[in-house]
């Protein structure tokens, strides 16, 4: 699929330092675009979404290579690199664009693949070659199950236009479909789009509310246990054999409909998260925390701890993935939204079964503790 994009050159947009050291480090294709159709905030942001989703599809989707385009979009912030209420909105509203069409796969903004670009974009607000190639091979290291084809970043400004002021909006498209050199790392990239827009002029402090930075306050923390059960058989050699996911299988008229498609070899097929932090299982328990530990796992009926520290009070997510192979139909996640209360603990507990048809599925209980008790089982 490859559409045109019409380019609308009514102005030229000056922003120093965005993305891109210097014009000999990095090239890129460069479009510029002024919001005509709309003098509304809304209709710049649609103009915004339009334009950067076309050139998505004509960057991205090929049939022959690949039948879904994996995209990651960060929220947009300003030139200072701070989070702020129109970059968020830009950002959702690409994803929610994106996604409506067949031909992506879009991550969303709690997915700890989206969560691990807000680190690396936070780190390199000009999204340098060097840090584009780091998070690559990151990708590949650790979220090696979630193809990613396509990265889309972008910021956001105004500037004073006669009695008013306008928005600049710098969008850039970066493609992950090949590996990124040594060289491009370097020397900068060659494929990369960046597309430019400036808004019509809009009136007085109408923008000011949009463009107030989000301040991050000290919030209290809470106690996040995270447990598993995982079940283990033996092969019928007398070799140890681990079945996370228990088969299921049906039949009717003799015949067998669900095959043992999701059997898991080893506990290493599992990858969780929480938030943006890749979890692995506790192996090596502190002695002063055996006893207890022991103590948790049979209060729950668990046989694996991922995770026991303090978070932040308030909304976190979890995520558990299995991966059957490399496709993008071939894996399954999980997720969870989960509260934490200060002065609490909490004790996620999940495992994972498979249904009538061969599906995997995930059950999750949450068990809070109230009185933060250091052994509530």
């Amino acid at each position: 699929m490859k559409k045109i994009l019409p380019s609308i050159l009514m102005g030229i947009l000056l922003i120093s330092g965005i993305f891109v050291p210097s014009a000999s480090s990095q090239e890129k294709r460069s479009d510029i675009l002024t919001s005509q159709k709309d003098i509304s905030l809304k209709g710049f942001i649609n103009d915004v979404i339009q334009a950067v989703s076309y050139r998505a599809a004509d960057m991205g989707y090929d049939y022959s290579r690949r039948q879904a385009v994996g995209v990651l979009v960060a929220d947009f912030p300003n030139l200072s690199g701070e989070e702020i209420g129109l970059g968020n909105d830009i950002g959702a509203d690409l994803r929610a664009a994106l996604n409506r069409g067949k031909q992506f796969h879009v991550y969303g903004k709690d997915h700890p693949v989206s969560l691990q670009l807000k680190t690396a974009l936070a780190a390199d607000p000009q999204w340098s070659g060097a840090s584009q190639r780091r998070f690559q091979q990151l990708l590949k290291e650790k979220f090696n199950s979630f193809p990613v084809d396509l990265v889309i970043a972008g910021l956001v400004g105004k500037e004073t236009s006669g009695d008013g002021e306008i928005i600049t909006c710098s969008v850039l498209l970066s493609p992950f479909m090949e590996t990124i050199t040594s060289v491009e790392g370097e020397s900068g990239r060659k494929d990369l789009v960046l597309q430019k827009f400036v808004s019509p002029v809009f009136p007085g402090e109408v923008l000011a509310q949009h463009f107030s930075p989000r301040k991050v306050s000290d919030v209290p923390k809470g106690r996040l246990v995270i447990l598993s059960l995982i079940r283990v058989d033996r092969g019928r050699a007398g070799g140890p054999e681990s079945r996370v996911v228990e088969d299921s299988s049906i039949k009717k008229g003799g015949g067998l409909l669900a095959e043992k498609s999701w059997r898991i070899a080893s506990l290493k097929e599992i990858s969780c998260w929480l938030d943006g932090q890749p979890l692995a299982s506790l192996q090596s328990w502190p002695e002063d925390k055996k006893k207890n530990y022991y103590n948790f796992l049979s209060g729950v009926n668990a046989d694996t701890i991922w995770f026991d520290d303090l978070v932040a009070e308030g909304p976190h997510s979890f995520f558990v993935s299995l991966v059957k192979g490399s496709m993008k139909n071939q894996y399954q996640t999980f997720s969870k939204t989960l509260a934490i209360k200060g002065g609490q603990s909490s004790y996620l507990y999940f495992n994972l079964l498979t249904d009538a048809y061969g599906e995997p599925q995930l059950h999750l209980e949450q068990i809070v503790d109230p009185e933060n008790r250091p052994l509530p089982f």
